[in-house]
This record gives C-alpha cells, structure tokens and sequence, in this order.
C-alpha cells in the first residue's frame, strides 16, 4: 500500500481562517516532515501556538516548523531575506535553532527588495481612503516588475554571483525612482513615515548595503530539480497555501486582492510536474465566521461582532487597516469552491467562537445579508448546516488555538474531490 501522501490546505475565505494552526496540527497529527509554500510571500502572517506557550506568526517559513518539519520555498512564492532573518531570530529566540538548517529555497522565487516594498508603501499612501487594502511588503509591485520586466528583476538564484545580484538591484532601484517621481507628494504629507521610504529608494548607497545584508542570510538555494528528490525523502506532506480565494489575483475582486494566486493551482502543478503517484487530500480552510482585512466588499460584515470575537494576534493597528468581522456567507465559500477546483474536505475553525456570538448567521443567498439563524450556537447543528451548503464533509474541527484543540471527524479517502463545479452560486 502507498503510504505517500500530500495534503494541500487552502483558504476559502478572505485569509485569516487558522491555515497556519491547521497545518501545524497536521505536522503533528500525521506525521509531517516537509511543508511546501506554494503561493504569496513575507505578507502572510500564519499564528501558531504551542501547549507549552510558545507563539510565532509564520510568513515564510512553514508553519509546521514547531513540530519539526523542514520548509521548501517553491518558485510561485515571493522572499525577502532580510524578514527571513527577522523570522528566524525569533524562532532562534523561542527554541527553535535549525530553522535555516531546513529550509530550502527554489531558484527561481522572486527576491522582493527594499525598493519595491518602499514604493508599494508610498503608492498605497498615496491613495488615501481609497486604498487597496495592501500589506505594505512589497509583493504587488515585485510582481508588477516581474510582468513588465521579466529576467531583469532579482531571483533567489541570483543571489549566489554578486556582479549579476548587483546589476539587477542597481536596475530595480532606477525603476523604483521612476515610478517614485509620479507620485504626488502632496498626497503623502500626512505619512510621516514616507520620508524613510523614499530615502530607501535614492539613497546611492543602499545596494551597497543590500549585498553584504543578503550575503549574511544562509538561505540553502537549490535547483527546481531539487523538488522532486524532495518529494521522494518525505513521505507526508503538506502544501501550505497563503492568504485565501476570496484574494485571489484572477478570482478576487481588483482592486482589493492580491497579486498571486490562491487557488490550489500552483500545488497541483508541483504535484504532477514531479509524477507525485500518492494520496492528496485538498483541503479549504474556514473559520464558523468570516473576516477581513483593510479595504474591500464585504457583504456580511457586522460591526458588532467585535465585542464578542476578540482578536488577540490580529489587530486594525499596522499596514493592513481594520480587521473586519462579519457572519460566515455560504455564497462566497460557494464561489471560492468552484474557482479553486474544489476540495475533498473542509477545517473548520473557532468553533468555539459559536456560543459567543448571540444568534449565528450564514448568508445562503445573493439577495440577503444573513438567511439562516442558528439561535443555540450548538456547534453540531452549525456544521451540519455548512455540510449541507457546501457539499463537503467537515473532518477538521478546532476550538482554540494549539494542536490539542482541533479534533478529526472522520477519514475522507484522498482524491475523493467534491469538484467546486458540481456546486451552484445559489
């Protein structure tokens, strides 16, 4: 019998649904040893808490990391290395000291540089109440410049001959430049902080800088063949997906998503590129209530829900903007479904967030706010009704933060996929 097997998580949501947690529960619960990024960049922020503790919000590195799992950085995800070195210090800090030690990079991701986070910031200023909603690292204009510019912007690959590093960042800072001169300072007095980065992108000294950063930072850059040698020494895996559908660069709604894609795309692309002949099991992420981050529709946002949803590792303080809250809308994981390819199964989060709620919402139609009313915040009558809606078995339930409190419903055999296209908008 193959004991091989992938499990690929994705959120249907707008982010925020527990991926990081699910996945760490996973690492432990079936014996993990590898995750795999397949999607965004340093903008995730993956909370994970141990029994003992402990707390680190993953970006990067796998979320698995605490229970021991190695990290690979396949060619879809954007880097930084100087916030891999940050990321690493705390988990150095907190008892984790082989992190770089097990990680491996593909080649071919896109390295996102200081000037391109600096003009993402001083763009997204700029814009005022109608910003986007974004995150402030860098990953929309790092891969705007991969679309219009191609090889010419720095890849992890590069990093290992310092003459071709250094031309490709001296070229990145004269675009940052360029396009930093079309935007109106007027619209930027209000940002004290935008003086700092505007010196970032015209200072003549920080790519200088930039190489003797980057030469500290022991990333382990292998080749895209290395992928497959990969596959083969790990027997389970998991593929841990950033942000969520709702995000989605072609699926989500412009100007307030992302500029990478979301979707379960990328994984089973590694997947079949690699001849992978195990068990995958697809897996969506949602938490019994929807959130949001910063700008963008919303349609069952209810303000009120933050008096009984407390959020202690998401806050409206930072880049991103105000923290949203509103009641789980079956319409939209509907839609998230279909365009995703859909998943065999469903992880279920904060389910012990039901009782708090006064009376739970699900939004089943287009042309209301909230159709279906569970008074009893009876967590069984919850997830049968999302059973029903959906189309999808929930197997994965949690009621706090750690791997202790989620629990396994019942085994869905991989590749038994509820295809999203069976399902309906209405």
């Amino acid at each position: 019998m193959n004991k091989r097997q992938a499990a690929i998580f994705v959120g249907l949501g707008f982010g925020d649904c527990g991926k990081g947690a699910t996945t760490d529960y996973w690492a432990r619960r079936h014996g993990a040893s590898l995750i795999i990024r397949f999607n965004g960049g340093p903008q995730c922020g993956h909370s994970v808490c141990t029994a003992d503790g402990r707390h680190h919000t993953f970006a990067q590195f796998g979320s698995g990391t605490f229970a021991g799992a190695a990290t690979h950085l396949s060619r879809f995800m954007l880097i930084n290395p100087l916030n891999l070195a940050t990321e690493e210090k705390h988990l150095r800090e907190i008892g984790v000291t082989d992190a770089f030690e097990t990680l491996t990079v593909d080649e071919g991701c896109v390295v996102i540089t200081p000037f391109q986070r600096a003009l993402n910031r001083l763009t997204e200023w700029s814009r005022g109440a109608k910003a986007h909603g974004s995150c402030g690292q860098g990953v929309g204009q790092a891969r705007s410049d991969q679309i219009e510019c191609g090889d010419r912007v720095l890849y992890a690959g590069d990093l290992r001959d310092e003459k071709m590093a250094r031309s490709k960042l001296e070229f990145l800072q004269q675009r940052a430049r360029h396009l930093a001169q079309e935007i109106n300072p007027d619209l930027l007095t209000h940002v004290k902080e935008s003086s700092q980065q505007f010196a970032v992108i015209f200072d003549d000294g920080v790519v200088d800088w930039l190489l003797r950063e980057y030469a500290k930072v022991p990333l382990r850059i292998v080749v895209a063949d290395h992928f497959k040698l990969l596959m083969e020494r790990h027997e389970r895996v998991v593929f841990e997906g950033g942000q969520g559908v709702l995000l989605d660069e072609t699926y989500g709604t412009a100007p307030f998503n992302t500029w990478t894609d979301t979707t379960c795309r990328n994984a089973t692309r590694l997947l079949s590129e690699v001849g992978y002949d195990g068990t995958v099991r697809r897996i969506g992420v949602l938490r019994t209530y929807f959130t949001r981050h910063g700008n963008g529709p919303f349609p069952t946002e209810d303000w009120r829900l933050a008096a009984f949803l407390p959020e202690k590792h998401n806050s409206g303080v930072g880049f991103q903007g105000e923290f949203r809250r509103g009641h789980f809308d079956a319409v939209a994981a509907r839609y998230a479904l279909n365009v995703s390819g859909g998943v065999s199964e469903i992880a279920l989060t904060h389910i012990d967030a039901l009782s708090r709620m006064c009376g739970t919402r699900i939004r089943i139609d287009e042309k209301g706010p909230a159709d279906f009313v569970c008074e009893s915040g009876d967590p069984t009558e919850f997830i049968d009704r999302i059973e029903k809606l959906l189309r999808v078995p929930v197997t994965i339930v949690s009621s706090g933060p750690t791997a202790a409190d989620r629990t396994e419903r019942g085994p869905v055999q991989g590749d038994n996929l509820h295809r999203g296209a069976r399902l309906s908008l209405r």
